[in-house]
């Protein structure tokens, strides 16, 4: 997933070229914030207005256009808009508008926005990433339908973590079936298979460290991280096997009290995509 930072200097490269001269189409995968772009028989500018630009230099209003129309004015807050994509997300052979604002700071805030644009054009989707960072698309298991991969940041902070130490970037995958968007997550094992091997690995190095307060904060983050991706498997018992042959006793006294918050996050996450 790309950082905010990195995203600022390919939007701030995309509105120099728009300042510079007159704005093109681009491509429909950009994957930034463009001066114009076409997207399901819409035009979708950044207004140029003052008051449109965010001190950051991101645009903070979209206008959707259709035969001279204006169809939609995005959003309807000064949050400075910090990537825009055009992709096919529903299958129905017409692309949808994905648009990540983003409030700026030291861990927050980015949500991602999915618009239909078919006859009227309507929010599929409305979910705030936080601190997880900005969303993917990508066929992952090549069935030539694209999915939605957004972080799930319900950890970030837990308990007695700090930032750094928490497993705050837990991947989600979003399908769209039956008119919504759902979590799909465990259908791609794969995504969830590299996080548990990834905090497998932190977990082991930070077990290593010195008995100290901060290695056993990070020891505490790393072992949430792997038994809640094991959790989402489905593999409560694995992970806790999984995290009891290597995490401190402290850390593992720490998680064993958070067992069931776990579980009720798992059962529970899916929710979020239909706030």
């Amino acid at each position: 997933m790309r950082t905010p930072t990195a995203r600022l200097a390919v939007l701030l490269m995309s509105l120099a070229s728009a300042i510079l001269g007159p704005p093109a189409d681009l491509p429909a995968h950009a994957g930034t914030a463009p001066a114009r772009l076409r997207c399901g028989g819409v035009n979708v500018l950044t207004d140029t207005p003052p008051g449109s630009v965010s001190m950051a230099g991101m645009p903070t209003r979209l206008r959707l256009m259709r035969a001279g129309r204006v169809v939609w004015v995005f959003p309807d807050t000064e949050t400075p808009i910090a990537q825009v994509d055009c992709r096919d997300l529903t299958g129905d052979r017409t692309p949808e508008l994905v648009v990540e604002t983003y409030s700026g700071g030291a861990h927050c805030c980015s949500v991602v926005h999915v618009l239909s644009l078919n006859a009227q054009v309507r929010l599929l989707l409305r979910y705030a990433t936080g601190n997880a960072g900005s969303a993917d698309i990508a066929d992952l298991n090549k069935d030539g339908r694209l999915e939605l991969v957004l972080g799930d940041d319900s950890f970030a902070y837990f308990d007695d973590l700090c930032f750094a130490c928490s497993p705050s970037g837990i991947p989600l995958v979003a399908c769209f079936r039956a008119g919504r968007f759902e979590d799909c997550t465990r259908r791609f094992p794969g995504v969830v298979r590299a996080q548990v091997a990834h905090w497998s690995r932190v977990l082991r190095e930070e077990a290593q460290k010195p008995n100290d307060a901060t290695a056993l904060m990070y020891a505490k983050g790393a072992a949430l991280g792997l038994y809640a991706n094991h959790v989402l498997l489905g593999e409560d018992a694995r992970g806790w096997q999984t995290v009891r042959a290597i995490a401190p006793p402290t850390a593992l006294e720490w998680l064993e009290r958070h067992r069931a918050a776990v579980h009720r996050w798992a059962a529970s996450r899916g929710k979020k995509l239909q706030q």
